[in-house]
């Protein structure tokens, strides 16, 4: 069984970064930075989110590390909810090895809150209490270091490896957990599942075929893979059909306020 963690509990925070203006105006401008010492690791150049996130597991020695989008926005006390979730799910003992902050629950809806800038929604489904879910959402994970697990080196791009990293965790016997932690995903749209997209899926098709199917918070994955053909052609209707916001949010922090999130 795994020990349980210190009453106070250290924190590290990590990015796979291409585009540091979009760093700076977001995640890094988020206020846990500004108040507090917490380290931020910047990641750059590496081919996949997995390897940049193991190097940055690699490169310090916190007990939970918060691997987060370049463009996510973390309100005012966000850190206290992650630390308050985690002293939850200690006291009644579970043996969890991630946390999200949106997920795929197993009766496959949705969990979790969040502002996307490019789908201009709100996904929000909050929980009072972490609940276990099959599937993370890559904007916010937090990962448990003394669990063991790990980023797949093997998952191709940037592109489902909360899908796999979750259940990496069910297949050694710990659970993966969506708590109340909102955020703003002051992202771009995406107007198409393209190859990279693809061949995660195609990864993750392979890897897990006998725990097929496994929801996704883009589309299910699939033995045959019918959603992702559907979902594509979807995407490619809707851009023909509607202009697609253009810009990122401004003022992320003011954005955060108006949705409640601080």
């Amino acid at each position: 069984m795994l020990n349980r963690l210190p009453r106070e509990y250290s924190l590290a925070f990590a990015a796979a970064v291409n585009d540091d203006e979009v760093l700076h105006a977001n995640l890094a401008a988020s206020p846990v930075f500004r108040q507090s010492d917490v380290p931020l690791l910047a990641e750059r150049g590496y081919p996949c989110a997995s390897k940049a996130y193991n190097h940055a597991l690699d490169n310090n020695d916190a007990d939970v590390v918060v691997f987060a989008h370049q463009d996510v926005y973390l309100p005012q006390g966000w850190e206290r909810r992650l630390l308050s979730a985690i002293r939850t799910l200690d006291r009644q003992e579970k043996r969890w090895a991630v946390l999200g902050v949106v997920g795929v629950n197993w009766d496959g809806t949705f969990v979790g809150r969040a502002w996307s800038n490019g789908l201009q929604h709100e996904i929000n489904r909050p929980v009072s209490d972490p609940i276990p879910v099959q599937s993370l959402d890559e904007i916010v994970l937090a990962l448990r270091r003394d669990s063991g697990v790990r980023f797949d080196a093997e998952m191709p791009g940037f592109h489902l490896y909360g899908t796999d990293v979750a259940q990496s965790a069910l297949a050694a016997g710990m659970e993966a957990y969506v708590f109340d932690g909102p955020v703003v995903h002051n992202s771009l749209p995406v107007m198409r599942l393209d190859g990279s997209y693809r061949r995660a899926y195609r990864a993750i098709q392979r890897k897990w075929r006998s725990r097929l199917p496994i929801g996704t918070t883009i589309v299910p994955v699939t033995r045959w893979g019918w959603p992702l053909w559907s979902a594509s052609a979807g995407l490619r209707w809707q851009g023909l059909r509607h202009a697609p916001v253009q810009h990122r949010h401004d003022r992320p922090g003011v954005l955060a306020r108006q949705l409640g999130y601080e």
